[in-house]
């Protein structure tokens, strides 16, 4: 049951959408529980990882004690993922997204790329 961050275009909050399924994030339009408004742009999440004898491990930014990390400018997002992943192991696709960035690369061609290996829809809100 995917929990997906968003930025809302009207209100400019920062709201947590739930959804019932992966399918319905494709079928149903995102809409803002603060305002109704339906412009809104979906951020990075906070990241968790749960390691074997280490438990559950969260990023060490929490993200709304940090100002929102400017995602037109995948290097300026991609040094934002790194301070925010300071002294934590995220894996193999954390650094590939952060490198990804920092060449240059837009967001949403990175999730997409990787959505097409995991075997998962392409489409995006």
């Amino acid at each position: 049951m995917p929990l997906y961050e968003y930025l809302c275009d009207d209100c400019q909050e920062q709201v947590s959408l739930f959804f019932r399924s992966f399918a319905e994030v494709e079928t149903k339009p995102a809409v803002c529980p603060q305002c109704g408004g339906g412009s809104l742009e979906r951020i990075i999440s906070q990241v968790a990882v749960v390691q074997a004898g280490k438990g559950v491990q969260v990023g060490a930014v929490s993200p709304s004690s940090q100002p929102a990390a400017d995602t037109s400018d995948p290097k300026t997002l991609a040094r934002s993922m790194r301070e925010a992943g300071q002294g934590q192991d995220f894996g193999r696709e954390f650094k590939e997204v952060a490198t990804r960035l920092e060449a240059g690369e837009k967001p949403a061609t990175i999730e997409k790329s990787l959505r097409k290996r995991a075997g998962q829809s392409t489409q995006t809100h």
